[in-house]
């Protein structure tokens, strides 16, 4: 008797995407030329002002995807934009989980968490805080001490039993600012955006984000 084979197939989950459209959200970025981002991702003139969910599986159409977490896209309105990424979640056959915008100081994050609790389909939360100390246009929170703030800190415990994970976005200096939080707070999921951006890649600074986020030994 011949034992049949079988071929198992890695689900894909594209863990960070970005869909948008200008029709239907008001984007900073495409109303003027803003110098912060460009001095984040370059040149981005040539940036499509809608992307959706065919322009993505067209761009993606050598592999199956399984599934995206949509992050907002820094909109004028971050409420508007999440309750139009539902929408589209809704009707999308590809399952989409979504990730909306908070500041944690804000006075009425209570409110804002309570509508992003309202959307079946948001399991989370995040805030920009890129601090980079040799550019300013790459400064992305009003201060570089931030997550020692303890209104801050005060704003982040109200994620404890809210079933929403939390993205801090950072720079590969700021991790060991991020693992004090963590620690601190080992009741919330907490994700690492894009790796913890390594801003400096020349060989000591590599090495110094490997060791940050979590190898002891830089690779060779």
């Amino acid at each position: 008797m011949t034992t049949p084979s079988f071929t198992r197939r890695t689900a894909i989950v594209d863990a960070h995407a970005h869909l948008y459209a200008g029709g239907a959200n008001r984007y900073g970025i495409f109303a003027r030329k803003d110098p912060g981002f460009e001095a984040f991702v370059g040149d981005y003139s040539a940036l499509p002002r809608t992307y959706l969910l065919d322009d993505y599986l067209r761009a993606t159409s050598s592999r199956k995807i399984d599934g995206l977490i949509w992050h907002e896209f820094i909109s004028e309105d971050p409420i508007k934009e999440v309750t139009w990424a539902q929408q589209l979640a809704e009707a999308s056959e590809v399952p989409i989980a979504l990730v909306g915008l908070v500041d944690f100081r804000d006075p009425n994050l209570p409110e804002r968490l309570d509508i992003y609790r309202s959307l079946s389909n948001l399991t989370a939360v995040r805030q920009h805080l890129g601090w980079d100390n040799h550019n300013p246009l790459r400064c992305f929170a009003p201060r570089a001490d931030l997550m020692a703030d303890p209104k801050w800190l005060k704003g982040l415990e109200r994620l404890k039993g809210a079933d929403l994970r939390c993205g801090l976005e950072v720079f590969a200096p700021q991790l060991p600012d991020l693992l004090n939080v963590v620690r601190q707070y080992p009741e919330i999921g907490f994700t690492v955006a894009v790796m913890g951006w390594p801003i400096d890649l020349g060989v000591d600074g590599y090495g110094r984000w490997q060791v940050r986020l979590g190898r002891h030994q830089p690779m060779r």
